[in-house]
Formats: structure tokens, C-alpha cells, sequence
């Protein structure tokens, strides 16, 4: 058992710590195990955490509500479970309430439901047609990553058009090509802004396929376990389970990247076109 006391001045502050603090112990490998009340600081507190080196399968937050006592029925707390409950005070008075909480890891709700009767009790039969749905299902990942990949094609063509467009009629600008400079300037920021909107909705995709493939992979892993061999599982674990950079980066964080950087060249340009503005009119 490893204890960690921490000192909070504030709610808000504790709240912060507890999350760093369960972060940096779960990369370690272990679990919160309970949190105990220390002693109350005027209007902060003393909190110990007690981690474990065996692993746990649940998810604990911790949470702080002003004023009276709320109880585990409360809506704020909806499909969570009240571990523990600490009373802040200020002098004799109860200013509010530390609430640690707790329910079972998402893996563990994953698992349960998927296989709701538990795994190792399938027949031979049984076995057969979970295996025709895990083929089916592996089918549904390949799809969703071909589909995530013509996704990147398109926008990754679409802002290309975009720029061109913009550097066409920037270098018009600068060379004094054009009768009204005003108007062409118009444009610029136009396409700029439709360029902006195009690389925040690619972002946004780029989530939804990251998290949606994601998944797919943890229920993937989750089917292999009733079969005679995890090959995706094995895989997994070859790569460092994502927790080595070296050996494995995640696609997601880098596919991200792409549309952040032509939101950034976007800016760039409203920037030069608005002191571009700035001086033409001096």
C-alpha cells in the first residue's frame, strides 16, 4: 500500500491535484485504493490517498459541492457511487463538501456488455458464431479506417484548393494586378474563414475517427479473449500498449496535427492581409 498526503488551499485546486496525482500513479500501475479525510485547514483540507499495487477495475473522480450534504441519489452523481465524503469548514461552519467517487472502469462496462453472461462459458457451437461475429466485426474496423482515410484525402485536397486559391490572388495583390485591391482582399479573408471551417470540421472527424476505431479495437481485444490465439491483443502489447512513445505514436494525435496547421497558416494570412490593410491606408 503506498500512501500520498496532499495539502489543498482551495476546492478547485484539490480537484486539479487529485487528477494529476491518480494520473501519475496509474502509470506506475496501480490503483486507488481509498481516500481518507486528514484534517481540515480553515477553509482547505488535508487529503490522503492510499494507492495499490494490484490492479483495480474502476474509475474514481473526485468532486466538491458547495453547501449541504448531497446524497448518492443525488443527479450529480448519476451512475457513480460514493466512496467517501469530506466536510470543508470554515471556523464551526460547513462551507461544502469533498465527494470521492467510484464505478467500474469502462473496460469492465465494456466487457459486461458485450458478454453479459460472463466469458468461459461458451460450447463449441457457441464458440463458432462468436468467431463468424468477431470476422464481421474486424470487417466493420477495416471499413471504418478506409473511410477515415478518404475523409483525410478529401480535406486534405479541399484546403490544398483553398491555399492555392489564396496565393493566386495574394500574388495578384502584391504586384498591383488587380483594380480594386479591396475586393480581392475580401476574397482572401472569404476563403480564409471557409478554409478555417473546413480544418475545424476535419479536426472534429479526426476525433470521431480516432474514438470510433478506438473502441473497436477494445471490444476487438475483448472477443479475443475467447478465442485460442489475441492477435490484435499481441499486437497491442508488441507496441508498448501506447505507453512508449518511442515505440509506438498514436495516428490520431498526428492526423490531428494536419488540421491544425492550415488553421494556423489561415490565421497567418488574415494577420499579413489585416496589416497589409493597416498600411496601404497610411
Amino acid at each position: 500500500m503506498i500512501a500520498i498526503k496532499k495539502f489543498y488551499c482551495y476546492p478547485a485546486h484539490a480537484v486539479r491535484v487529485f487528477e494529476r496525482v491518480t494520473k501519475q500513479q496509474v502509470a506506475l500501475g496501480r490503483s486507488l485504493h481509498s481516500l481518507t479525510k486528514g484534517f481540515i485547514l480553515g477553509s482547505g483540507a488535508s487529503l490522503r490517498f492510499e494507492f495499490s499495487e494490484s490492479p483495480e477495475t474502476a474509475e474514481y473522480d473526485l468532486t466538491y459541492f458547495y453547501g449541504r450534504r448531497r446524497e448518492e441519489s443525488d443527479a450529480a452523481f448519476h451512475g457513480w457511487h460514493v466512496v467517501s465524503m469530506l466536510p470543508m469548514k470554515c471556523s464551526w461552519i460547513t462551507a461544502g463538501h469533498f465527494y470521492l467517487l467510484k464505478r467500474e472502469s469502462a473496460k469492465a462496462r465494456v466487457e459486461a456488455a458485450l458478454l453479459p453472461n460472463g466469458t468461459g462459458s461458451f460450447d463449441d457451437k457457441q464458440r463458432a458464431v462468436l468467431f463468424e461475429q468477431y470476422k464481421l466485426f474486424v470487417d466493420t474496423v477495416e471499413s471504418a479506417s478506409a473511410r477515415r482515410q478518404t475523409n483525410n484525402n478529401f480535406f486534405l485536397s479541399a484546403n490544398g484548393f483553398v491555399l492555392a486559391a489564396i496565393g493566386l490572388v495574394a500574388k495578384k495583390l502584391v504586384a498591383k494586378e488587380l483594380q480594386d485591391s479591396r475586393y480581392a482582399a475580401f476574397i482572401i479573408v472569404a476563403a480564409c474563414i471557409l478554409g478555417l471551417v473546413l480544418s475545424l470540421t476535419w479536426y472534429r472527424l479526426c476525433r470521431y475517427y480516432g474514438q470510433l476505431i478506438g473502441s473497436k479495437s477494445r471490444v476487438t481485444h475483448i472477443l479475443e479473449k475467447n478465442l485460442p490465439a489475441q492477435l490484435f491483443r499481441a499486437e497491442w502489447v508488441a507496441l508498448g500498449e501506447g505507453k512508449e512513445p518511442k515505440r509506438y505514436q498514436s495516428f490520431s494525435q498526428v492526423e490531428a496535427g494536419m488540421p491544425k496547421a492550415f488553421a494556423v497558416c489561415y490565421a497567418m494570412v488574415i494577420v499579413a492581409i489585416a496589416v497589409y490593410a493597416l498600411s496601404a491606408l497610411r
